[in-house]
């Protein structure tokens, strides 16, 4: 053990995913990509961040939180 102290932040990576189901005509389907950002629906891009940094200014650990469900890597990843 050695002393430190915890950092936290958080930011947007809004492009990393996106809301999936669209629905047209009363019909849902799944878009794949939404490079123009027209999917609606509530969609948290959020990535929680933290920390700890030691005296030294060393950052000793990171943890990552984002939201996301195994589907975002694409139709044709098995």
């Amino acid at each position: 053990m050695c002393p430190g102290s915890f950092e936290v932040a958080a930011t947007k990576a809004a492009r990393l995913g996106h809301n999936r189901p669209v629905i047209e005509n009363g019909v849902c389907r799944d878009e794949w990509e939404d490079l123009a950002g027209t999917q609606t629906g509530f969609f948290d891009s959020t990535v929680l961040l933290i920390g700890v940094r030691r005296t030294d200014g060393r950052l000793d650990a990171l943890v990552v939180n984002y939201g996301c469900h195994p589907v975002t890597l694409g139709p044709k990843n098995l």
